[in-house]
């Protein structure tokens, strides 16, 4: 089983980060490889396409990989109650600009831009991705935007986009917990992080993720149209 980059070096002290890097690729592939076709079979991915699934899913394990180290590495500078306090901070003013009214937000649009750009990459360097806000209708919950599992979520998403531009199709049953997604999910585990997916994601989690890749799609299949539509018309 491939480790954390953190892990591998307390193992092999002597070995730069890249060389480590390279050695766990060379192992994720290798436990990747007899489980190429099931993943495939059960996202119904053409014959023709099943090798650029494969890869895309390939990659997708090792970026799961790369992000897990980042998140631990984050989890060990927010030990720091310095760093910490300064992370509530950005994340409480980011909110406070976010509820702004868009009168609020029109009139300040070039310093609240630059604000909240700087605070996106502070983020994205001390936790390893930017955390999206929504405004709050009310005052009380949950922070929006926040996510159990940044890297789980990051992964079926890339799954889901896998299957659907290599021909395939995963499959989610509505209230029956069924679905090839689910089944893919369950063989895919394996090669992640222990961490990341502990357990396969909750129905409405995984509809939800779905649907953000459904419109993703669309969304480009529309930017498609619309530029054959203009050469057409040239």
């Amino acid at each position: 089983m491939p480790k954390l980059l953190k892990d591998m070096a307390a193992d092999a002290p002597n070995l730069i980060p890249k060389e480590l890097e390279r050695l766990r690729i060379q192992e994720i592939g290798r436990n990747w490889l007899p489980d190429r076709a099931r993943v495939a079979d059960v996202a119904r991915v053409p014959e023709k396409a099943c090798d650029q699934f494969s890869d895309a899913i390939f990659g997708a394990i090792c970026d799961a990989w790369q992000e897990a180290d980042v998140l631990e590495t984050a989890s060990d500078i927010q030990q720091d109650r310095t760093l910490s306090a300064a992370i509530h901070t950005l994340r409480t003013a980011k909110q406070a600009l976010t509820d702004l009214n868009e009168g609020q937000r029109q009139e300040l649009r070039w310093p609240i831009s630059e604000i909240e750009g700087g605070i996106d990459r502070f983020f994205e360097w001390v936790l390893g991705g930017t955390e999206p806000i929504r405004r709050r209708a009310h005052r009380r919950g949950r922070r929006p935007g926040a996510v159990a599992n940044r890297v789980c979520e990051n992964f079926v998403g890339r799954l889901l986009l896998a299957a659907e531009r290599s021909g395939g199709r995963l499959s989610l049953e509505k209230n029956i917990g069924k679905g090839s997604l689910i089944e893919a999910l369950h063989i895919l585990r394996a090669h992640l992080p222990q961490d990341v997916m502990p357990s396969v994601p909750s129905h409405s989690t995984l509809q939800r993720i779905k649907s953000r890749v459904r419109r993703r799609v669309n969304a480009g299949l529309e930017s498609r149209r619309t530029v054959v539509r203009g050469r057409t018309k040239n």
